[in-house]
């Protein structure tokens, strides 16, 4: 079996169409992607990776990542000292999230609520026609009896 998508485990690409659509075949492909991947559990797998980026990711966007990192680096800046004049800060991070949702929220309550719509079926735009020609004739009567 040839390498040729970066795993011995996948099974060779160039397989005849009757061999791929074997049983097998889709067996030995599924277990290569889990190889591939590897689980949540295993922590060194590609999946645990990318699923732990995500979760960090969310927590910043959020404003509840751990706020330790900011401490050290505001407590080393003079390493001589170690006086802790910067313990007095508010390290709490500000939330990115919720401007955006209230950015989007402000544009969605900002709509018209009563849309212009217009029906297009032939009955209602004949429906609508003969409404409109009454009220232009009542207009018309109104004018000729009123001299307007």
């Amino acid at each position: 079996m040839k390498n040729y998508s970066g795993s011995k485990n996948f099974p060779d690409p160039l397989a005849p169409q009757d061999k791929k659509e074997s049983k097998a075949y889709g067996l030995q492909y599924a277990k290569a992607i889990e190889s591939q991947w590897g689980r949540k559990a295993d922590s060194s797998s590609l999946f645990s990776k990318r699923y732990e980026t995500f979760t960090k990711n969310k927590e910043y966007a959020n404003g509840v990542q751990d706020t330790n990192i900011y401490k050290r680096l505001l407590n080393n800046l003079d390493p001589n000292t170690g006086d802790g004049s910067l313990m007095n800060l508010d390290f709490t991070p500000v939330p990115i999230l919720p401007k955006f949702v209230r950015i989007v929220v402000n544009k969605i309550l900002g709509r018209n609520l009563y849309p212009n719509l217009e029906a297009i079926d032939p009955l209602s735009s004949s429906e609508k026609n003969r409404d409109k020609k009454r009220i232009e004739i009542q207009v018309a009567l109104k004018k000729a009896t009123y001299g307007f």
